[in-house]
């Protein structure tokens, strides 16, 4: 395993280590992993993560965060008004190799054969079977594994898997092209994340043909290689205008909305005396409130969420209306008095 892991960040994005905050600019984050020697791992499928340790922006990943060659990416995409310094860090659960003899790997007790002096896979050998029904298991204590196999265009076959005793799928241990020579050591089985705990994984040989198991690879979870940090800088905009071809117009910019100037809006809204208008007026601001206060207690609220929360605050607040009391009076218990020509009524106690 590797004690030496670096994100080449500094010159993958040596000319993007700047952003500006337009929502879409991008930077490439690269990740390779290294020996003790600065020889980059070619091993498949350590368990790469990338992190925001603070500052704006979204990662972008894959669908999966294994590292392939000892390679993985990410992208750090600009959000729109927010800038400053985002600072990304990497780890990598490197995981355990178990050859197909290792620990925690048992067979079915007829059928399979040891296969020696195989040259490209995983400690020289790998584990065969055509008899129907063979099976392998691998029961380990972790959060996902990874099959590594030996594929050959002939005479092999489709094994069904089982995870936890629940269908899993197959996997086609037959080479897809007819091209001299083997595959070995490919990984081609992954579980997924399963949660930390004891699993089972049990690959069952179909009617006729061969599977052939090289390696299991386990994880855990635990970052056993953490990488450095790189500082990416988000500036404001430039310009008023976003640059267009030069045949077209110029389209202005929206308006950066800011969640300080939301926050403000609320605190206004919140300062009303909403019983003193009605019951409708008062509902929708309150119901403007809360989904500002939803927008605002997101770690990176999005423009278009955050100009929402405005104008459905401006539109609660413009739209209150004072409650109109009548106080109902008779003309013979009125006393009317004052001068050019304003009136006052004093209302009978209790009419």
């Amino acid at each position: 395993t590797s004690q030496h892991y670096k994100t080449y960040g500094e010159s993958a994005v040596a000319d993007n280590l700047r952003l500006q905050a337009d929502g879409s600019d991008l930077a490439v984050i690269l990740g390779v992993l290294k020996d003790e020697n600065g020889q980059k791992l070619d091993y498949a499928y350590e368990n790469a993560t990338f992190e925001i340790l603070s500052g704006p922006g979204r990662l972008i990943t894959g669908p999966r965060a294994y590292m392939l060659g000892g390679v993985n990416c990410a992208y750090l995409q600009s959000e729109y008004g927010r800038v400053g310094e985002t600072v990304i860090r990497a780890s990598v659960d490197v995981g355990r190799l178990l050859n197909q003899n290792g620990e925690g790997i048992t067979y079915s007790d007829a059928g399979w054969t040891t296969v020696s002096s195989a040259g490209g896979s995983y400690g020289g050998d790998y584990a065969k079977s055509s008899a129907q029904g063979a099976w392998v298991e691998l029961t380990f204590t972790g959060t996902q594994a990874v099959l590594y196999a030996h594929l050959e265009y002939t005479g092999y076959g489709v094994g069904t898997v089982t995870i936890d005793g629940r269908e899993a799928g197959s996997i086609n241990f037959q080479r897809g092209e007819n091209k001299v020579g083997t595959l070995d050591f490919l990984p081609i089985f992954e579980t997924g994340d399963l949660g930390l705990g004891r699993h089972t994984i049990r690959i069952t040989a179909g009617s006729g043909n061969a599977i052939a198991v090289d390696a299991f690879k386990v994880f855990d979870g635990t970052a056993e290689v953490v990488s450095n940090e790189i500082t990416i800088v988000t500036e404001a905009l430039q310009e008023a205008e976003a640059a267009c071809s030069p045949q077209l117009q110029s389209a202005p910019m929206k308006e950066i909305i800011f969640a300080a100037d939301v926050e403000e809006l609320v605190a206004q809204a919140e300062g009303y005396e909403l019983e003193r208008y009605t019951a409708s007026g008062a509902l929708r601001l309150n119901q403007a409130i809360r989904y500002a206060r939803r927008v605002l207690g997101r770690a990176n609220p999005t423009q278009d969420a955050l100009r929402e929360s405005r104008e459905l605050l401006w539109q609660g607040l413009s739209g209150l209306e004072a409650v109109t009391v009548e106080i109902p009076y008779t003309s013979a218990s009125d006393n009317e008095g004052g001068t050019s020509g304003f009136y006052r009524y004093e209302q009978t106690a209790g009419t």
